[in-house]
């Protein structure tokens, strides 16, 4: 017993000395002390801090860069690092290039292939190729500028400027420019490393500066039994994390002659402002969003505009719900906001701005955050309300409903870069209000498995579904706010039996090429819930701007109630249970000017006959960078 103890004691004292890193560029993976794992892609610059034991990998077009007590550490593509001492700045070089630049007052150490490598003044490169075989390892240093050390078998060496590798010298000048102080404030010295990055990366890293673009688009879109034109002015402006943008439409209908006239446009209600409610209701419809921060970035986060999805907890309660199923036809504000913090955080939504009907929140904790092997445990707790399910505009409060979770995400396995196991499950009870006040539904939902990944570049999911009482699955999923009504007056009713279900997806990313995703899910019910299967099929599709430069694609689609394989690709396009969006930005290699086409399949009610329909949208879209 008392030997467990002092493993215990041992096992829980991690080092919480640590050092801050930005990631510049590429996919990068950090892996903190063998357990936690973390993709950064193109263009975030994001601080992290690196504890004992840290293992950080640089992938294609990758850049890391450290700085402890003035030493400057930058780290190449298609390298790998351990951090052995974050204090004293000792580094372990596996594999790679590093730069270390040194101003004379720290003593630091890398380790590469048996050689130990400390930089006195200036700067120092180091390569390292680990080969299949000990003896095939090649270890190069080259002194930049200053002097370095270099400890091989006990023996020291002073390394002077161009004692080893003379034919560098010529090369000084070009080296120098692109130095290790160029990459503070996580800014690149754009110039000298056009040669060294994509040409859309140096673009998008170029436009990143820039205050203000000024985009338009024009749509070819069907709105009820008419075709509309819609062109729009889309400003955009930025000021420090803030980024906003308006949108300026006019949309007329392709077969009026008359089309010319502001009362006869299409979109007519929201430029007349009659009132002060409808002047407020339609400036707000100009606001095509806002964002502040970035919701992986701490501490705070805002987004608001046109969002096509929104997630709360592991999908129990909500799966892929969209708050805006008729986008472009129908505009409105959806906001996101959070505060994130390292043990906790808190994240919350509103569906529409407008109606405020819908909206949810989710808080977590992470109690071992700074335990090397539960850093990723987290507890969640979500809710999340509908205050009118009927979808009447009802202001008496009857009919509201809750939905309550539990969620637990934890770490099972993550030392192997073969396969990593992570354990995660929710619950999920719910309550809704009547003329006899607040009642709890009947039955519960829980659902439970595994996530993870696989050789690095599969991501995987899959568990199961228990539903006490026949509980609805995912009640807030992509096509909610045209069967609301429906899956109240089930939620509210009586019910029997229970039900099971499963789910799971898989994604392939083929770092900065592409990456391909599909999930699956399904209540094995004998049941119809709108007289429709209980099942879900997405798909997703991304092409990277880094397979060819400047082109960027993006495809997804979703579908519900698919009665057989047959009947999926009979009705892959037609079917109104689909939703379809593409988006392509086309490769004109222009320093100020973008251009993107966009398709969108989306849903709408006829309010006069209460059915279901699709809508097409076509959109071209260009921007000017300025």
């Amino acid at each position: 017993m008392r030997y467990f103890v002092v493993l215990l004691a041992l096992f829980f004292s991690v080092p919480l000395m640590a050092l801050d890193a930005v990631i510049l560029s590429g996919k990068n993976r950090i892996k903190t002390n063998g357990a936690a794992q973390d993709n950064f892609v193109l263009i975030e610059r994001q601080k992290i801090s690196l504890k004992n034991l840290d293992i950080l990998k640089t992938r294609a077009k990758g850049y890391i860069f450290m700085e402890h007590q003035g030493l400057k550490v930058l780290i190449h593509p298609f390298s790998q690092v351990q951090v052995i001492d974050a204090s004293r700045a000792v580094y372990d070089l596996f594999d790679g290039e590093i730069w270390v630049e040194n101003p004379g007052s720290v003593t630091n150490l890398i380790r590469a292939g048996g050689h130990q490598l400390s930089s006195v003044e200036g700067m120092m490169r180091i390569r390292y190729h680990r080969g299949d075989r000990p003896e095939d390892d090649r270890v190069t240093v080259t002194t930049l500028e200053g002097v370095g050390r270099a400890l091989v078998a006990g023996q020291g060496f002073n390394l002077a400027n161009y004692q080893i590798l003379k034919k560098e010298k010529e090369q000084k000048p070009v080296l120098r420019r692109i130095s290790i102080e160029d990459m503070q404030g996580y800014i690149f010295s754009y110039e000298n490393y056009r040669r060294k990055i994509s040409g859309w990366q140096h673009s998008e890293l170029q436009r990143d500066k820039f205050l203000f673009r000024m985009g338009g688009n024009l749509e070819y879109m069907s709105q009820g039994e008419k075709t509309y034109i819609m062109a729009a002015a889309k400003p955009q402006f930025k000021y420090k994390s803030w980024r906003w943008g308006l949108i300026l439409p006019i949309s007329v209908d392709k077969d009026n002659s008359q089309g010319y006239k502001p009362e006869q446009w299409g979109n007519y209600s929201e430029w007349n402002f009659e009132s002060f409610g409808d002047s407020l209701s339609d400036l707000a419809l100009k606001l095509d969003f806002v964002t502040y921060g970035d919701k992986d970035s701490p501490p705070l986060y805002v987004n608001a505009g046109n969002i096509s999805k929104v997630g709360v907890g592991n999908n129990l309660i909500m799966n892929s719900f969209k708050p805006n199923l008729n986008y472009p036809q129908r505009r409105q504000l959806t906001v996101e906001s959070g505060y994130l913090a390292d043990s906790w955080g808190i994240d919350a939504f509103m569906a529409d701005f407008s109606s405020l009907e819908i909206w949810g929140t989710r808080g977590y904790y992470k109690p071992l955050v700074d335990h090397y092997l539960f850093k990723k445990l987290e507890i969640g707790a979500s809710l999340v309300a509908d205050i009118d399910p009927r979808g009447d505009n009802l202001s008496s409060g009857e009919g509201t409903v809750f939905f309550l979770g539990l969620d637990l995400n934890m770490p099972l396995y993550n030392f192997s870069e073969l396969m990593t196991f992570n354990f995660r499950s929710e619950y999920t009870m719910a309550l809704y209000s009547e003329s006899e006040g607040l009642k709890s539904a009947k039955g519960f939902g829980y659902s439970y498995g595994l996530k993870g990944e696989i050789l690095d570049i599969f991501d995987y999911s899959f568990g199961g579904i228990v539903l006490k009482d026949r509980f609805p699955d995912s009640y807030f999923d992509s096509r909610y706010l045209v069967s609301r009504r429906d899956k109240f007056t089930y939620l509210s009713g009586e019910r029997s039996a229970n039900d099971y279900g499963i789910y799971g997806s898989l994604a392939f990313d083929l770092d900065n090429l592409f990456k391909i995703d599909f999930s699956y899910r399904e209540v094995l019910d004998t049941r119809l819930v709108e007289d429709r299967p209980n099942n879900k099929f997405s798909f997703s599709f991304y092409l990277y701007p880094s397979f060819m430069d400047y082109v960027y694609m993006v495809i997804t689609y979703d579908r519900l109630a698919i009665n057989s394989f047959d009947e999926f690709w009979e009705n892959f396009f037609t079917s109104e249970f689909n939703s379809i969006e593409a988006s392509l930005r086309l490769p004109f290699k222009l320093k100020y000017l973008e251009f993107q086409l966009n398709f969108r399949r989306s849903v709408v009610i006829d309010q006069e006959t209460q059915s279901v329909k699709n809508e097409n949208a076509y959109e071209s879209q260009v921007k000017f960078l300025f």
